[in-house]
Order: structure tokens, then sequence, then C-alpha cells
């Protein structure tokens, strides 16, 4: 049912569609149930898409004809072109305008060409998918202008009329295993009464209340075998559809239902290797073109049942997007764990291990060096105790109710406080970077004196700390009221919701990818300008006696290695955007940013000569001491 057959007759070779068959049957279902064929469809040789869309325009054809011709030029979907997909959305686009308008011949035949274009080749679709998906909106409120029963491989469509008083519990639509590629009189039905089908043999399955709307109307639903035409973002590799799209639409109705309505969808197998972590409830919103959230809840979230089930307070599309994971990369969460943990105590060893130090306390070297360290203690903490707590990261932004609303709220003031403070300590320890490769600089050049009673350090607190704070709260003060700050799934930083990385949008790139690429770059230029001299100018390196030459070998040394690891951390992170090396780079990622705390730990404090002392000072007390052969634990003691 709802299928075209085709003739063995073609058009000849000198004609405008040479080789296209030359006339279709369908195979419908007639208003008393019973199944026939149509007359034969003949197609005009001579006429393209092009002049069907030039004579609807000028009304030199009426619409029934157009929808005709249109229905045969686009019986071979496989061989359509990128124009001539985008000419067929628009006179469907023309045809659907006025539903009301249309008789059930020419509402079928559009729903034939529809389905015609979920049969073009995926590029195409790829190519042109807002102008299709556009047309679903067009085919749901044509649901609701008549009664509808029709049923292709790629789509079915199904209205009535219902009054709001009726007996009856509501009106739905459930589609059973396999229902396109198998048409059966029971694959795709009607269903009165919600608890009237069988979940275990349930594909896609919507409820809409008797008494959610107010007055009599049309119900009208839409199943969609694939998601073809509501694409996922692309940015967002760990979402997927992999569920039926299932609309309802009630004639006269828009905004809240008193009453919910209810989809189940039935749960596919995931790719060797994956396993759900997570899953929403999402609609299709058509002004931003997108799946959203607000107003749809899962419910009895059960990893044992064959469904997801889901409640919505608005009709338009639903579908499922799933949180997948690999299973060969969960080993990640462990390392980013002990990383971390293992970096903050690296860390405040490397802050508190000065107060025996006063020397290099003191210094321009030794302050920046600990308020560096003071900032990745902030990352480190602020990244385990909000990024990635499961109790903060999936609890995401509340959305308005209004189904069409464009902006969300963010109710999460956790989520929200974790990206503020991520944002500002990753500034701030690229900031200190930098500033240390400044006074580095300075000291190659004998500056260092100046520095110490110029009051270097103080100054460079006020820009390293000051900068990055308040670059950080105009980001969240110029997008939090347009609730575009942070991320919905995780608390970070959010990135445009489509495939232009470049845009104004794109607040992880202006306010924090290209100033930390910038203070990269200028540190790396410090680092050309210092190393030109030391080979270009033999002498005066030569020129540093004693000790201040050690130290400032040492210092090279040292910023040099935190630029490096810092910076290599980030690069890295783009090369996970490999698919064939994902779990390489990844692994990599998440070793070095996960333990650069005690990288600095080993390289900065382990490397004193202070530090050095104080750790063997015990040692020497305790052999001298046991000469004099005092008793062990008065030793221990002492």
């Amino acid at each position: 049912m709802g299928t075209l057959g085709f003739s063995k007759e073609t058009c000849e070779s000198t004609t405008e569609n040479a080789g296209l068959k030359l006339a279709t049957r369908q195979c419908i279902r007639l208003d008393n149930g019973s199944l026939d064929l149509t007359g034969p469809t003949l197609i005009d040789c001579g006429m393209n898409l092009e002049n069907v869309l030039g004579n609807l325009s000028s009304a030199n054809v009426n619409v029934m004809i157009a929808a005709s011709q249109t229905m045969a030029l686009t019986s071979q979907p496989e061989k359509l072109t990128v124009k001539e997909v985008n000419l067929t959305t628009n006179i469907l686009t023309n045809i659907m305008r006025n539903p009301t308008e249309l008789n059930k011949e020419t509402c079928i035949n559009a729903i034939i060409t529809f389905c015609n274009m979920l049969e073009v080749k995926p590029d195409i679709i790829s190519e042109l998918w807002k102008a299709l998906s556009s047309l679903t909106k067009d085919l749901e409120n044509m649901t609701i202008s008549q009664n509808l029963d029709q049923v292709c491989p790629q789509v079915a469509v199904k209205s009535n009329q219902i009054n709001s008083t009726d007996s009856r519990t509501g009106w739905g639509l459930v589609s059973y295993q396999n229902p396109m590629a198998l048409v059966g009189k029971d694959a795709i039905k009607s269903v009165i009464a919600e608890g009237d089908i069988n979940n275990d043999k349930m594909e896609a399955y919507i409820f809409i209340p008797n008494n959610a709307f107010k007055d009599d109307a049309y119900f009208g639903f839409v199943l969609y075998k694939d998601a073809s035409f509501f694409p996922t973002l692309k940015k967002k590799a760990s979402t997927v559809l992999k569920t039926q799209v299932i609309s309802g639409t009630v004639s006269g109705h828009t905004g809240k239902l008193k009453k919910p309505v209810t989809i189940r969808l039935r749960k596919k197998a995931l790719n060797d290797g994956f396993f759900l972590e997570s899953y929403k409830c999402a609609y299709w919103n058509y002004s931003v073109s997108q799946w959203l959230t607000d107003g749809c809840d899962p419910v009895n979230e059960s990893k044992n049942e064959t469904y997801f089930s889901c409640s919505c307070q608005h009709l338009t599309s639903f579908a499922v997007l799933m949180t997948v994971k690999a299973n060969t990369l969960q080993y990640l969460d462990t390392i980013s764990y002990i990383g971390c943990a293992l970096s903050i105590l690296g860390l405040l060893a490397t802050i508190i291990a000065p107060i025996w130090m006063k020397e290099y306390r003191t210094s321009v070297n030794g302050k920046l060096q600990i308020n560096l360290s003071v900032a990745l203690l902030g990352v480190y903490i602020t990244f385990l105790s909000g990024a990635i707590s499961s109790s903060w990261a999936n609890a995401p932004p509340e959305k308005s109710n209004t189904p069409n609303s464009k902006t969300t709220s963010s109710t999460n003031p956790f989520c929200t406080a974790s990206t503020w403070f991520l944002h500002f300590f990753l500034l701030a320890s690229f900031a200190w970077m930098c500033v240390q490769g400044i006074a580095l600089y300075s000291s190659y050049n004998r500056l260092i004196q100046q520095m110490e009673r110029s009051y270097f350090a103080a100054v460079s607190a006020g820009v390293a700390w000051g900068a990055p704070a308040l670059t950080a709260i105009i980001t969240i003060s110029a997008t939090e009221p347009t609730h575009t700050y942070r991320q919905e799934k995780i608390c970070w930083l959010a990135v445009p919701t489509n495939d232009k990385f470049f845009s104004g949008k794109n607040v992880l790139l202006w306010a924090f990818l290209l100033p930390v690429s910038l203070m990269l770059l200028l540190n790396m230029m410090i680092f050309g300008l210092i190393m030109s001299k030391m080979v270009c100018n033999k002498k005066n390196l030569k020129s540093y006696k004693g000790d201040f030459k050690k130290i400032l070998q040492r210092q090279f040394a040292l910023i040099f290695t935190n630029t490096v690891m810092l910076g290599m951390c980030w690069i890295i992170g783009y090369f996970m955007l490999i698919d064939e090396a994902y779990s390489i780079f990844s692994t990599l990622f998440c070793i070095l940013n996960s333990l650069q705390g005690v990288f600095i730990f080993l390289l900065c404090i382990m490397n004193m000569k202070a530090f050095q002392n104080r750790m063997i000072q015990p040692l020497k007390l305790f052999k001298r001491e046991k000469k004099s052969n005092i008793p062990i634990f008065r030793l221990i003691i002492k």
C-alpha cells in the first residue's frame, strides 16, 4: 500500500524526460478499508520541474495537475539532482500552502512526492536539509485539513476528526516493528485508548488525551522512518538519533496542552563498542531548526525496557536523543579523577613548600610560580567539583515552557558558576604563564633588579588576575541574558548550534580560544627573541656570572616547559577531531591535562636547591644523632 508501479514504456530519447517511466499507478486504501489501484498517471515527456513551478506560480495550471506531474517527475528519486530537488521543494511548498483548499487526490500525490524526497541521495539531503525540513511542517499542517490514511516506504500519514466530548479517552497512532518494509493491515493503526497497544512489538507510539484540548478538532499524525530531514548537530558527536520520528498535530491548537501527550519509541541497537549513557526526550523546533528538550520529560527511565517513554506538554515532531559513550574509553574517567587528584596534591605542595624557602618565596620568579600554581589549582578543583560532576552536568538549563521559545534559562546556578570559575582560572593560568615569559625576558636583559624595586610582581598580579576576571565577567554579562553562555550538557562555554565555528555566537572561540592563542603566541615570540640572542650573541650570555647564570638557565627551562606543556595539551585536543586517532589523542589529552600539577611540582620544587636541602636535612640529622646511641623513639620524636 502506498507504493507506485511503473509502466514498461518510457519517454523517448529525444524528449526532455528521456528514459523516465511513461506512466505510474499507485496502490491505495479506499475509505471502506479495501485496497485498489489508481488509474495510470501519464507523464508529459516534454515537461520538467522548472516548467511545473513556472506554471504553478503563474496560475497557468491548477494545483491538482501540478501535484500529479510533480509526483510523476520525481518517481525515480535516486536520479534527481540538487537543482531538481530544490525545485520540487518549492513546488510542494506552493501546493501545501493552503491545505484546506486541496482535494484528497492532490494531498495523496503531495505525500507521495514527499516520500520521493526522502529517497534522494544523502548528500543532496545534507545540502538542502533546511528547505526539506520546512516541508515536514507543511505536511503536518495538511494532516489536520481532512481525513488522510496514506503510507509509503518512508512516511505514514493518518488523520481523523474527533469530538472533545467523545467517550473515547483520546486518539493516537502506533506502528509495529518493520512497518515500512512490510505494510500489513495492523502494522500502522490508530488507537483510541492509551493501553490499546502491544509494547513488545511496538516501534513508535503517540497518544493525545481527549481532554487535552478544548474544542472539536482534527488529529493528525505523521510517522517518519528516520530523521533524514531532522538532523542532529554534527559537533555533538556523542549524541545520536536512532529512533523513528513521530509527530502529532491538533487543528486550532498551539501552546501548552491541558494534559501531556505520551510518546514511546523503541530502543535501537548501538554500534559495537558503544553503550547508552543517557537519553533525552526531544522535539523539533521549527523556529531554530534544531532539537530541543523543554516541555518533554522521560517517563519510567528503566534500562530494562525495550522502548523510551516520554511525556510532553505540547505538540510537534518528537524523537529521542541518545548520548552514547565508547566502552573502550571508559578508563578516561578514571584517568581524569586520579590525575586531577594527584595534580591538586602536587600544586598544594608547590604552594606550601616555599614557606620554608624565604629566598625563593620572596623572589619575583617564586611569586609568579606560586600564582600560576594557585590558578591551576583553581582549574582542577572547579573541574572536579563541577565540570565532570554528574549531578551538575546532567542538569541542563531549564528552558521556557513555550514550545517556540528560542532561549533557555539557566536555573542550574552551580553549573553556571562552575563554567565561570573554570573559564576564569584557565585564562589566569595562561596569563601567569605569559607573565613568566615577560619576566624571563627582563631577567635576560638584566632588568631583574629594577623589577624587584618596581613592584613587578604586584603589577603582574593585577593584570594576570584582573584581565581574566574582566574577560569572564564581560562574557557572562553579554551572553547570559540571551541564554547562550554555557552548553546544555556540560558545564563549559557554549559553542554554536550549527557548523559556523567562526561566527560571533561562538563564545568558546572569542572568550577563550582567541585570548589563549594570543598569549601562547606572545610567549613563543619571547622565547624566539631569547633563543636568537643566545645563538647570535653568545658573549652576552657568557658575561653572566655564577648563580645568576644558573638561575637564568633554570628559569628558562622551567618557563619554556610550562608554556609547551600548557599549549601542547590544547593542541592535542584539536587532534581529537580525527576519528581514526580519537582514542589515542583523547588519552594523551586526559593524561597531560590532568597531570599538569604533578609536572609543575617535579620541575619547579624538586629542582630547587633550597627544597632539596630541606628534604635532606632530617636524614642527615637522623644519621648524626644515631651515632650518639639515643633511644630510637626519642630520636624519631627529635
